[in-house]
């Protein structure tokens, strides 16, 4: 084990790195205690043809890290500001972090730099929040509101795509059991929440969707699947059998597995280009495709590229939030109409009404009626430690529920 050195003359801590032949100064800086000169350029770095073993260049040392949290809602650690070597032993009461040197965190602009801050759970729901309403008002700018228009089959395969968020009747029932004042915007409704469905099953489902081992080739020639990518699939599928043995110790490993695959460098910098390409390649196939292809409001050229970039700039922000997401140990739950109580009760602890329905969402008027689709799905904050699932509902789902009097 190194040995540990005196904190310097500063409230802040600064991780050590008793590598021999050097020690930190004050300012965070490796000073050589060899009598030779060390520059960048002769630092070791792992060289792909040689083997040989390196440092990456513009490594700086880890301000601090705070340790685990007994409190479910709590990170764990602070982020690295350049990153970081672990060692990781997960015990029945708490998990050992030591730090190191090494990895760099990506920083490819920074407005887009992720920062893994410590958990505040009121981000999570804004965060996801912002990306529906974009996706909302995306639905009222370029899809058709009228819904007179629509072939029966159209109707069908947008009901049918909606599983576990819309109930299964069929499309003139479901928009004639909405309160009256709503009926006229129930086709926008329905896109909208297709388009969020989407995107939470493609970008939010598997944390490793946009991995794969060489980001930089294949982009541009290969026609990879949208789905996810089969090192992405298989990623998940060893994710979801660790998970089977040991929840917390999977989570670690997601959450470390998302930040190694991020630093400052060249590896870094090549993934987020290809999770870029990723999400736009997304975007393509959703517009190309019923039903969205036959529900956009113009076919002007011009229009459908307006469309096109606009929704690729949506799916672009969520899938870097779910890469947020993935880089904290906590991980996020969405709870739908599979699992939701599929009728209405204002009392519910899960569910509320959308604010379309007024004052009358939060009282009785609307208790024991069928909830027919959904606006936004429950959210919950999970984390696993050992044997015990901590479980926080961040958001309440937002729903349509039937007006069966027809009168409001």
């Amino acid at each position: 084990m190194p040995k540990k050195q005196s904190n310097p003359p500063r409230n802040d801590k600064i991780a050590t790195n008793d590598a021999p032949g050097a020690h930190q100064s004050p300012t965070g800086r490796k000073e050589s205690r060899e009598p030779r000169a060390r520059t960048r350029s002769s630092s070791p770095i792992r060289n792909e043809k040689t083997d040989s073993t390196a440092c990456l260049t513009g490594v700086n040392p880890v301000l601090g890290l705070v340790g685990n949290s007994q409190d479910p809602e709590e990170e764990t650690t602070m982020p690295p500001e350049n990153g970081l070597d672990l060692e990781i032993s997960a015990g029945d009461d708490e998990e050992k972090l030591s730090v190191g040197k090494g990895l760099n965190w990506y920083d490819v602009d920074g407005s887009r730099a992720i920062d893994y801050l410590p958990l505040d759970v009121d981000w999570w729901w804004k965060e996801i929040q912002t990306i529906f309403g974009r996706i909302d008002g995306w639905a009222r700018n370029h899809t058709e509101r009228k819904h007179t228009n629509l072939s029966l089959e159209l109707k069908k395969d947008l009901i049918s795509r909606l599983d576990g968020y819309c109930i299964q009747d069929d499309f003139d029932t479901i928009m004639s059991s909405l309160p009256r004042r709503l009926r006229n915007r129930c086709l926008t409704y329905l896109v909208h929440l297709y388009l969020a469905k989407e995107c939470l099953s493609r970008l939010f489902t598997n944390p490793f969707w946009y991995l794969v081992p060489n980001p930089g080739h294949g982009d541009d020639t290969e026609e990879l699947s949208t789905d996810a990518p089969g090192f992405g699939a298989q990623l998940f599928d060893l994710y979801q059998r660790i998970s089977e043995a040991d929840p917390a110790a999977a989570h670690l490993w997601r959450l470390w597995t998302t930040r190694f695959s991020h630093p400052k460098h060249k590896l870094g910098y090549d993934l987020i280009a290809h999770r870029d390409s990723m999400a736009d390649r997304i975007c393509q196939e959703i517009l190309g495709e019923e039903p969205v292809r036959s529900l956009l409001r113009s076919a002007d050229k011009g229009d459908l590229d307006r469309a096109l970039v606009n929704l690729q700039e949506i799916f672009r922000s969520a899938a870097e939030l779910s890469v947020k997401f993935s880089c904290h140990r906590s991980y996020v739950e969405f709870k739908t109409l599979n699992t939701l109580d599929p009728v209405f009760h204002h009392l519910s602890a899960e569910v509320e009404l959308t604010e379309d329905y007024g004052k009358a969402g939060s009282q009785h008027c609307f208790d024991d009626r069928r909830i027919l689709f959904l606006e936004l799905p429950a959210l919950y904050l999970c984390r696993s430690d050992q044997d015990h699932l901590h479980k926080r509902l961040l958001r309440k789902a937002v729903a349509f529920a039937e007006d069966v009097a027809g009168s409001s």
